[in-house]
């Protein structure tokens, strides 16, 4: 296995999931992901999870190539299951980037705006869950975890 510190100075990380997941963000920011989510639910013997970080100092095809490379190492662990793109910014290189690729994939699906929620709900929900199912999932999770904190615990405390 290999430790954070590989994970950042790699092009993916590679597991085994039943639906792979492929975390495209600017910079490292999918591996410090993928580690707060390990510190929450675990490594997860059997998962695959690729990361592809992108820097400003890349062309676009060289940013083609690294989500390109990720993609083809998740469709090759997760078979006719597919991969679901986890990616940091709509409408940013690593989203638009993935678009391109998708587009050419039925069994690939892009979701924006990563966080650790979503994160969490790809790695507890991807040997359940056939690719549309987990996509809905994890998008359904992200959006609950995005709230006004304060509001819904002490808002009704205030008086």
């Amino acid at each position: 296995m290999k430790n954070f510190s590989d994970i950042l100075h790699s092009t993916f990380y590679i597991l085994d999931f039943m639906v792979s997941l492929v975390i495209v963000t600017h910079g490292d920011f999918g591996a410090y992901l993928l580690e707060a989510a390990e510190e929450i639910v675990g490594r997860q013997p059997g998962q695959g999870i690729f990361i592809a970080p992108i820097s400003r100092k890349l062309t676009l095809a060289e940013v083609r190539q690294k989500i390109e490379a990720a993609l083809a190492g998740a469709l090759g662990a997760a078979g006719p299951d597919g991969a679901l793109i986890l990616c940091d910014m709509l409408g940013g290189t690593p989203c638009n980037e993935a678009l391109m690729i998708a587009r050419h994939h039925p069994n690939v699906e892009v979701l924006a705006g990563i966080n650790l929620y979503m994160v969490v709900s790809a790695m507890m929900n991807a040997r359940r869950l056939g690719l549309p199912a987990l996509a809905q999932k994890v998008l359904e999770d992200s959006k609950r975890s995005v709230a006004n904190a304060k509001e819904l615990f002490l808002g009704k405390q205030r008086a």
